[in-house]
């Protein structure tokens, strides 16, 4: 029996939203699309794209999408994902998942309520796949301690938008480098375990950014076993950077995203280094590709909201931290 082409829900159609979309197309060249916009507001683009447009998440559920992409600013999610989710529907979910902790407990409450992905996708890197895989098979022995680092000059993220007005530089949409930048947090809870706990953050707006949110950021963490891990965030960095280092008693994996290169080191030497597996494009594929499978198959995803939640959990409450000195 033939499956039906997919029909997508898409709440956001930014830069991110539109790579999704044509993620999807690839995947499902018959892909129809419904769009979840303010006033159901049509232009070029939809037109272009033959999607329906709406202009509530009540009309969207009742379109009866096969699954939904959320890409809207993320002080927005919780108002879509909860009814998507409550309605059964599977969905994509960009980074971060949500802004406040309180959206966080009533997510709790709806995990494994549909299929999820969360849109964390450097976890589906074949280079940080190969390096979790030796992690795992013991090649490093007792992990001691990790560092994660990644920056890049804010004003050059997106060129031909002001950064000033996007939702980077604004605290009250989720902006700043925590839960921005909330893929470090996530490789960090990945590779050394969701059980680790915040032990302090500092930071804030230090440079000359015309931001009102935290462009610079130190986290401590602690796993289980004792280990510190530090994450290091930032939007001022002329000389973007994105590697992490975690070294064990019996071995150490560097990985570095801009040189792409991943070596592991044991008392033998380099042991292996690795120089391919570093595209991030072909990742967004592969997390997309994941709940569309879920979707026909019941295949489980890789990142599902209650594994994504964890770093999320992480993040809220080191922004805490930095704002007031309180925990969420």
């Amino acid at each position: 029996m033939p499956v039906p082409p997919l029909r997508a829900l898409v709440i956001g159609t930014g830069s991110i939203g539109r790579r999704h979309i044509d993620n999807l197309r690839d995947i499902d060249p018959a892909t129809h699309f419904v769009l979840l916009r303010d006033g159901a507001r049509e232009d070029d683009y939809s037109r272009g794209l033959g999607a329906d447009v709406v202009g509530t998440i009540a009309d969207a559920l009742a379109a009866t999408p096969t699954l939904a992409v959320l890409a809207n600013p993320s002080d927005r999610h919780a108002e879509v994902l909860v009814p998507l989710l409550e309605a059964g529907v599977a969905t994509f979910v960009e980074k971060p998942i949500v802004i406040a902790a309180d959206d966080v407990r009533r997510l709790e409450t709806l995990s494994g309520a549909a299929p999820t992905q969360v849109g964390c996708v450097l976890r589906f890197l074949p280079s940080l796949r190969r390096a979790k895989s030796w992690i795992d098979a013991g090649r490093l022995g007792r992990v001691v301690r990790a560092g994660f680092e990644v920056g890049q000059y804010l004003p050059d993220w997106r060129p031909a938008q002001d950064y000033r007005r996007s939702y980077s530089a604004d605290r009250q949409r989720g902006g700043g480098v925590v839960l921005d930048l909330v893929h470090e947090i996530d490789l960090a809870c990945w590779l050394l375990g969701d059980e680790l706990a915040l032990v302090g953050a500092c930071g804030g707006t230090l440079s000359h950014l015309e931001i009102t949110s935290e462009d610079v950021a130190a986290l401590l963490l602690q796993t289980l076993e004792g280990a510190p891990a530090t994450i290091q965030l930032d939007y001022v960095s002329r000389m973007p950077v994105r590697r992490l280092s975690i070294v064990g008693d019996l071995g150490t994996v560097t990985w570095d995203l801009r040189r792409r290169e991943l070596i592991l080191a044991t008392d033998a030497g380099i042991e292996e280094r690795i120089e391919d597996g570093f595209d991030v494009g072909p990742a967004y594929v592969e997390a997309m590709r994941e709940l569309v499978e879920a979707v026909t198959t019941g295949a489980p995803t890789s990142l599902p909201l209650e594994a994504g939640l964890a770093a999320t959990r992480l993040a809220i409450a080191a922004n805490a931290h930095l704002r007031d000195g309180a925990t969420a």
